[in-house]
């Protein structure tokens, strides 16, 4: 998240071999994080008026339609990701098993002789437990090498398994695809991973809190005296960050999500009273952290079976410094009047 937003203040500064290298980094880091790569090159040539904003509007616009071919694409070439995609996303979000693997026997060929193995006998787990591996699709590691399967033999088998579910039901998957767009778009998430581990530590703390750890043992002998003259001194009683902790976990995100979402509608209405909406739109700056919002989401719908907060956190935090952003330059009522700052 910090290097991201440090790529961000680069790419407002027009800092570009920088952001170059801190687009290596990231993706060095986390593949995904690749994205920002071409977001800076997109930055970089509409700066230098080489494209305009209709034909980047229209391009984005297209990637965003195709988005069902991208599916396809990305589980052929990503074989083993693709499938915990189309096989572990579908089961995730609470629809059947029977759903997704409809067929009561599976047909597979292995060192040239084709088996049919029952339902009953197939390997699961890649799709009902998050993040297990898939090594020969439905099959264990012990039935593939009891039938001779060997690696070429089960790419060439997810592959085609895919392209089945998917042809068998390219809307559902669409659809699940297109919400996990959305969620990441706005900074949120199905299943909290960050916030757990806080959870976890704060659990841990509380469980060996004492107050009165700080009280000398002198002190501790008058705690009787205090209680008869009418003072308590509760020995359990948590500090106020734990309050706010809880608050943050129910409630925080919501607020801060839905404010900057709420100060993003309101400058766009007022921008489009005052003739400035379009210079919001075409502001490089702004253009960059709604591309890598774009993009960045696109890529999470594609690649992740489940949507985690350690995904989407980052795109809260830029959406809510868009939302600064465009209020800065969008709620100030005389800023056509306001006159340069001459120079010391």
């Amino acid at each position: 998240m910090s290097l991201t937003l440090v790529f961000l203040i680069c790419l407002a500064k027009r800092r570009w071999t920088l952001c170059s290298a801190l687009g290596l980094v990231l993706a060095l880091i986390k593949l995904i994080f690749i994205c920002v790569l071409p977001v800076g090159l997109v930055v970089f040539l509409f700066t230098k008026k080489i494209i305009n904003f209709r034909a980047l509007a229209y391009c984005t616009l297209a990637g965003i339609i195709s988005l069902p071919i991208c599916i396809v694409l990305f589980s052929n070439v990503f074989v083993d990701r693709g499938y915990m995609v189309i096989f572990a996303r579908p089961y995730s979000h609470g629809y059947p098993l029977e759903e997704t693997f409809p067929d009561k026997e599976l047909r597979i060929m292995c060192g040239g002789i084709q088996h049919a193995i029952p339902r009953k006998d197939l390997y699961f787990d890649p799709i009902t437990v998050p993040f297990t591996d898939a090594l020969y699709g439905p099959l264990t590691q012990e039935q593939a090498r009891g039938l001779g399967c060997t690696d070429a033999d089960a790419r060439p088998m997810k592959r085609s398994l895919l392209m089945a579910e998917f042809v068998h039901n390219p809307l559902l998957h669409t659809k699940l695809a297109a919400e996990h767009f959305a969620r990441s778009l706005i900074g949120a998430y199905y299943f909290g991973h960050v916030s757990y581990i806080l959870r976890y530590r704060q659990d841990l703390w509380s469980a060996h809190y004492d107050k009165l750890g700080s009280f000398s043992p002198y002190e501790l002998t008058l705690l009787e005296e205090y209680k008869r003259n009418g003072f308590q001194v509760a020995d359990k009683e948590m500090p106020l960050s734990f309050a706010l902790n809880e608050f943050s976990v129910g409630a925080g995100e919501l607020v801060v999500r839905a404010a900057a979402l709420g100060i993003l509608g309101l400058c766009i209405i007022l921008g489009s009273r005052r003739g400035i909406l379009r210079e919001l739109a075409q502001d490089p700056v702004n253009i960059g952290m709604t591309l890598f919002l774009i993009v960045y989401s696109y890529l999470v719908a594609l690649s992740t079976p489940f949507v985690y907060d350690r995904y989407t956190l980052v795109n809260l935090v830029i959406l809510c410094i868009l939302a600064a952003r465009i209020a800065a330059t969008t709620l100030p009522a005389k800023r056509a009047s306001a006159k340069p700052i001459a120079p010391f």
